[in-house]
């Protein structure tokens, strides 16, 4: 996610934008009304107020693509957190990326929210006191895109937790199975160890058979735990 600042000067008879990068919705609607006559009534023909409140409400509705994406890649996410296939890979890279997303575009929307709010109350000639319902509907949607990043923050943080139990409980598991080969094993090396050893009053060691019954006996330790 790239996040592009916009500078707007507004007054009577003027209304300019300025920002380095592309914002598709901004030249789309540029384009409109340099090729529709239609287009650019609708948008251009209510004062500058109004076309200020366009702008705002088309970047706005922008994000909302965004917030289907993220929203997607959640759920994809937690399938794959729940799938005991697909996790056996690493899910961590790709729980911190929408992570990174979220955050990303929390910081861009929160201080949003105090400068529509403050757009909606603005009384000035160019900003006419019929447009604080068009100014209310854009604060609406400023309020759930930042509900909406609430609840993705929440829900990721869960599915980060549930996926780092997920991998104390395998990691808990291969701990078990390799317990249960060292404490099998250890009594065996110690029988070994005490046979390796050159001391001729060992039972059985002067006994031909002795290597073959040390086995035996390694076998039922080993049958025995």
């Amino acid at each position: 996610m790239e996040v592009e600042e916009l500078k707007m000067f507004i007054g009577p008879d003027y209304f300019i934008t300025l920002h380095n990068g592309e914002l598709k919705a901004l030249a789309a609607m540029f384009q409109a009304v340099q090729e529709k006559l239609k287009e650019r009534k609708e948008i251009m023909g209510f004062g500058t107020g109004y076309l200020l409140y366009e702008v705002v409400r088309a970047l706005f509705n922008s994000c909302f693509p965004f917030l289907d994406d993220m929203e997607d890649d959640i759920n994809e996410i937690e399938k794959d957190v729940f799938d005991q296939e697909i996790h056996q890979r690493d899910m961590l890279k790709d729980i911190m990326q929408i992570k990174r997303n979220i955050i990303t575009f929390y910081r861009m929307i929160l201080p949003q929210r105090a400068v529509v709010a403050q757009l909606e109350h603005k009384n000035k000639k160019f900003l006419p006191k019929d447009l604080e319902v068009y100014f209310d509907d854009v604060v609406d949607k400023a309020e759930k895109i930042y509900n909406s990043l609430e609840n993705f923050k929440a829900l990721v943080q869960s599915l980060q937790d549930t996926n780092e139990s997920i991998i104390s409980h395998n990691t808990n598991n291969i701990m078990k199975t390799l317990t249960i080969f060292s404490v099998t094993l250890l009594p065996l090396t110690l029988l070994s160890g005490i046979y390796g050893m050159n001391i001729s009053q060992l039972p059985f060691a002067n006994d031909e058979k002795s290597f073959f019954i040390l086995l035996a006996m390694m076998a039922v330790v080993m049958l025995v735990l």
